[in-house]
């Protein structure tokens, strides 16, 4: 690890062939490995929507080139390999009427990413209880798909939960059912 990080590393990331990877972490680090990891890059520090650092939490990349950063109070995405800040553009956020989000009062967390057909689906968790989908096929944009607060008063979350707490255990090959905290004897 380079030696001016000190500050946790939340998120690490690898692509498919376990050799290019990615860490982000509090105080803005990112740091990219080319050999899996053995020794890793400080690429820069991130500097946050209203001052100084921003803490990261997550990062994924399609490939060497595609990539998101996850802050605090922010989504970034890269389309040229991320080496430098400037190569990081903010992604739009909205809610699910259209109105822009205003980032600083969301703390985002985490963000997964799957590309089938050229298109890029990326769904990303945030406090207060959102989650954002990509809005467009390259995923530079998110829009709320869920809201906590709006299912609450609709009743519908706390139904599903009311139903799976009585939802049966899955039954076994032998057809009896069983909890998965409870052993199977042999």
């Amino acid at each position: 690890m380079p030696a001016e990080v000190k500050d946790t590393l939340p998120r690490v990331h690898f692509l498919a062939d376990n050799q290019t990877g990615w860490a982000v972490g509090h105080n803005g680090w990112v740091l990219k490995t080319v050999n899996g990891g053995t020794s890793w890059t400080a690429l820069f520090q991130k500097d946050a929507l209203t001052s100084g650092k921003e803490e990261l939490f997550d990062v994924h990349f399609l490939d060497a080139m595609n990539g998101w950063l996850v802050g605090l109070h922010g989504v970034w995405y890269t389309t040229t390999g991320g080496l430098t800040e400037a190569s990081w553009n903010q992604a739009g956020l909205f809610t699910a009427s259209g109105a822009i989000l205003d980032p600083t009062t969301l703390e985002l967390y985490a963000i997964d990413v799957v590309q089938r057909d050229g298109f890029v689906l990326a769904l990303i968790s945030t406090e207060p209880g959102y989650i954002l989908r990509s809005g467009d096929v390259q995923a530079t944009s998110f829009r709320v798909v869920w809201d906590v607060y709006t299912l609450c008063g609709t009743g519908q979350l706390l139904a599903a939960s009311r139903a799976s707490a009585t939802r049966r255990p899955p039954s076994t090959s032998r057809g009896t059912s069983r909890s998965a905290a409870t052993p199977r004897r042999r």
